[in-house]
């Protein structure tokens, strides 16, 4: 086996020339040779695969956080998107019953707790002929007015209905000896509590704010559009006769 430093022909297993001391390297056989490069192939194998096992994990958490985020963003950009504005109509329903809540024509704002006296408010308030209320009801709508009508009908109200007074303003109009024709029909809700209650066929008179029409079905089966008075004050006048 010759030296490459100094070209002396050494023998087959010497480790260093005799002639100059450098190490002496048997070239590989072609067996060696495949067998190295066979390690060399399974240590990459290897490596490769310890690299991948070391990188899919974090990757695939760093994919999850990314899709997370993003579904958080898009979820508050949709939360933050302005509703489009919504015109109410006065959409309004018939009812049912004598008994049940009518129908206001028109939509009414709630009448406002009166900030006068009793005596005060009494005095302020309009009497106004009815059919004038029927026929303009907006241009009256919450003016403080003044009824007297008889009790044709008290309803308790129910579980979805409104408790209110029934009461005719023509109450003493004679047809004949032997019937009266009830005319200018009210619908007066809210019921009077304590031991002095308003019963039918009493004469009252009421003080209150004007709320329009009301669509009210009778027990006949017809309809009507009758007035609307949320009361403040009565005076019950069949408690004077």
């Amino acid at each position: 086996m010759f030296c490459k430093n100094c070209g002396y022909n050494n023998d087959e297993d010497a480790k260093f020339c005799i002639n100059c001391g450098t190490e002496v390297k048997r070239p590989l056989t072609n067996i060696e040779t495949r067998s190295n490069n066979q390690e060399y192939t399974e240590n990459t194998i290897q490596t490769k695969r310890k690299f991948d096992k070391t990188y899919l994990i974090p990757l695939i958490i760093i994919g999850v956080l990314v899709i997370w985020i993003g579904l958080g963003l898009l979820i508050n950009s949709i939360g933050n998107t302005t509703a489009p504005s919504i015109e109410k109509s006065n959409v309004t329903t018939s009812a049912q019953k004598p008994t049940s809540t009518p129908k206001l024509l028109p939509t009414s704002t709630p009448t406002p707790t009166p900030t006068l006296s009793p005596e005060e408010y009494k005095v302020s308030a309009l009497e106004i002929d009815y059919f004038e209320l029927v026929r303009e009801p907006d241009k009256y709508l919450g003016s403080v007015i003044k009824i007297t009508v008889k009790i044709s009908q008290v309803s308790p109200g129910g579980l979805f209905s409104t408790p209110f007074y029934a009461g005719y303003e023509d109450y003493e109009l004679k047809l004949d000896e032997d019937s009266t024709f009830l005319d200018k029909r009210w619908y007066i809700p809210g019921l009077i509590e304590g031991d002095r209650k308003i019963i039918e066929n009493d004469i009252v008179s009421f003080y209150g704010s004007f709320e329009g029409l009301v669509e009210m079905k009778l027990i006949s089966g017809s309809k009507e559009f009758v007035p609307m008075l949320n009361f403040e004050y009565y005076e019950n006048l069949s408690d004077v006769n």
